[in-house]
């Protein structure tokens, strides 16, 4: 399994709302993640990182 951080660059303008914002909670970081209506909490089943 890959482990580590995921940087996206989306430009000036993506036309995202900031609710569509998801972090994988896991035992690690679940504790320090201020979860709220724009942190939302993803199981770590639902991300598949990529090569």
């Amino acid at each position: 399994m890959i482990l580590g951080r995921l940087y996206i660059q989306t430009g000036k303008f993506t036309g995202r709302s900031p609710v569509d914002k998801f972090i994988v909670s896991d035992e690690e970081y679940s504790a320090i993640v201020d979860w709220n209506d724009f942190n939302q909490a993803l199981a770590p089943y639902s991300f598949f990182p990529t090569a």
